[in-house]
């Protein structure tokens, strides 16, 4: 819950910063939510950046616990990195899968991808191939990080 927190909260100081308009902080349930106004005077790339900044972080998280993986031999805090990125690449799943589900069915839901896709303008076909062509992607990225991380969990065997 701490890496959503921390993610958003980023998320609004850079939208703050790039956009200079002031963010606001939504609690929905228990999820917080940095809201960026979206208007037609900024760009499509500055908006793309600023929605994926919390995937960017959770990169940033993922190959800094790696970095420390390599270097850490106390058992408890490697555990503690090993989960880390767990719930990092986890993130990662639940961010792409649901900006997948919001794509694909237009008017169900809305989600930040969603959003930012309706911004650009493209076409339908040209959202879907975009989609297709991040999700691509990220599994891949998310392939090499978790056979990466095998390397660090043992498993016992018993007698």
């Amino acid at each position: 819950a701490l890496v959503l927190y921390f993610n958003e909260w980023i998320k609004g100081l850079v939208a703050a910063s790039v956009l200079s308009t002031p963010i606001e902080y939504v609690f929905n349930g228990i999820i917080l939510t940095a809201v960026v106004p979206l208007t037609v005077g900024n760009s499509f790339l500055t908006y793309a950046y600023l929605f994926s900044i919390p995937l960017l972080l959770s990169f940033i998280f993922i190959e800094g616990s790696a970095v420390a993986l390599k270097k850490i031999i106390n058992t408890n805090l490697r555990t503690g990195l090993v989960i880390f990125q767990l719930v990092n690449i986890g993130f990662i799943l639940v961010n792409v899968f649901v900006g997948i589900l919001s794509v694909v069915l237009k008017n169900s839901f809305q989600s930040g991808w969603s959003r930012l896709l309706e911004f650009s303008e493209y076409s339908y076909p040209k959202q879907l191939v975009f989609m297709l062509f991040l999700v691509l992607l990220l599994f891949a990225y998310i392939n090499f990080a978790s056979n990466r991380l095998r390397k660090y969990i043992t498993i016992f065997k018993g007698k």
